[in-house]
């Protein structure tokens, strides 16, 4: 059995990606966190009073500077471990951590294990543990635990606007990241495309980029010249190059740390012209085996997209329901490059 080839089967696709979500036009339900339940649109009330004697402004206070996320990470290497861990600079997040992060978008359980907790407290509780059991057979190098966020849903149908994508309600993107900042976790906000521009919604993502504790995931899968789940999508090596860049020039304008931009791949054809790839100042690049399946074809499809083709970062995902063996900590940790990022879906 190849690993989630992603085989069509009674028009349920078997990828790590969101078909259920395909029949749902607009978010819907409430998410894992009783008070994450409401997310009706927010309407701004814009008005301008000219007051009757114009008064001097006083000057704005400085700024609070944002604390650094997962401070423990960040830093020079403090060793190995003997494991074989691809270079990371000072200023990124895998100097020192490995990310461990749990998948989905809570309106829809069916989409990931990140809303199938009665509460997002519960939920939080259950990702804690899991690190802990990588972060007992990793070496010296800590976790980082992380919210791995759809924000741009993938449809069957195209949506008035033509993109086949319906955004997350930017009260539930807050909310979660809320619950990051109490936690101390990272943030990934994932894309599927459909036929949604990168820089439409990359702009639409890019406020909540600012936060050091956010960072990017493409999924290719859903980039389809039809309506997703009809077929594979995929992306070109130039497009995930444009994101790097854009994701760059974020970090360097507002003096940010690292971004992570995560791209999800379970076959050869999901990024084209994959030889491409390279690195960009301040980001990241990791190359994720999505798709469930046996753990030996999860792990050559490893070795062939991440150890042979020189991904400057690998990343393993995990399907608690859907892997037929599910690997241990240890079996993720003897991949070779170490996974800087495991996912749970």
């Amino acid at each position: 059995m190849h690993v989630a080839v992603a085989g069509l089967a009674l028009g349920g696709l078997l990828a790590g990606g969101a078909f259920f979500a395909l029949q749902v036009a607009r978010p819907a339900g409430g998410t894992s966190a009783d008070s994450f339940a409401a997310h009706a649109p927010e309407t701004a009330r814009d008005g301008l009073v000219q007051p009757a004697t114009v008064t001097p402004t006083p000057p704005l206070p400085t700024p609070t500077p944002v604390p650094l996320p997962v401070q423990h990470c960040y830093g020079p290497r403090l060793g190995t471990g003997g494991f074989p861990l691809r270079p990371a600079d000072a200023d990124s997040v895998f100097s020192n951590c490995q990310v461990i992060a749990y998948y989905g978008y809570p309106p829809v359980p069916g989409l990931g294990v990140l809303g199938q907790f009665p509460t997002a407290e519960e939920m939080v509780a259950a990702l804690q543990k899991e690190a802990a059991r990588f972060d007992a057979v990793n070496g010296p190098r800590g976790v980082a635990l992380a919210i791995h966020l759809i924000a741009d849903v993938a449809q069957a149908s195209p949506g008035p606007d033509g993109s086949y994508v319906a955004r997350a309600p930017a009260s539930l993107i807050n909310a979660y990241i809320a619950l990051a900042q109490e936690h101390d976790l990272l943030v990934i906000l994932d894309l599927q495309l459909g036929h949604a521009s990168l820089d439409a919604e990359f702009a639409a993502v890019e406020p909540y980029l600012l936060n050091p504790r956010v960072h990017l995931a493409l999924d290719p899968e859903w980039v389809t010249p039809g309506a997703p789940g009809t077929t594979i999508g995929s992306m070109d090596a130039s497009e995930i190059t444009h994101a790097q860049e854009l994701l760059g020039n974020l970090v360097l304008t507002h003096h940010l740390p690292r971004k992570m931009l995560i791209v999800h791949r379970f076959t050869e054809g999901m990024i084209t012209n994959a030889q491409d790839l390279g690195t960009i100042p301040g980001v990241d690049l990791v190359i994720d085996i999505d798709g469930f399946g046996y753990a030996a074809a999860k792990t050559s499809e490893y070795q062939a997209f991440v150890h042979d083709m020189g991904a400057p970062h690998g990343g393993m995902k995990l399907f608690y329901h859907q892997d037929v063996d599910l690997m241990t900590p240890q079996q993720v940790e003897a991949l070779d490059p170490q996974p800087d990022v495991v996912i749970f879906q």
